[in-house]
């Protein structure tokens, strides 16, 4: 609960990339937001998690866009251990055109 409050994040059920600038992480307290643990217990994989992370979305999100599955789904988080979505969440994935010309002049 700590990682939606709102003393912490402004408009805590917002998806709001701005919070993670280096100026707003700066603004919070350390432990506002400890995905991977934190003190002595913290993950000792969480900076390989990060990256791999990072990297698999670029990926990911060169060749494909993502759109929900009926468009008017309504997405209510289900915070367990991890945080999912209720009954889960049906997308289609469509190629981007950018990557089909590509591929195309590539051969493939």
């Amino acid at each position: 609960m700590v990682h939606r409050d709102a003393r912490w994040f402004p408009d805590p059920e917002k998806f709001d990339p701005e919070r993670w600038t280096p100026e707003a992480r700066e603004s919070r307290p350390k432990f506002s937001y400890f995905p991977f643990g934190g003190g002595a217990r913290v993950c000792i994989g969480e900076r390989f998690a990060w990256m791999e992370g990072v990297i698999l979305m670029a990926a990911i999100a060169q060749k494909w866009r993502f759109r929900l599955d009926p468009p008017d789904t309504q997405v209510v988080p289900l915070p367990l251990v991890t945080l999912r979505v209720k009954n889960g969440l049906r997308m289609i994935a469509e190629p981007r055109a950018a990557s089909i010309k590509s591929s195309r002049r590539a051969g493939t």
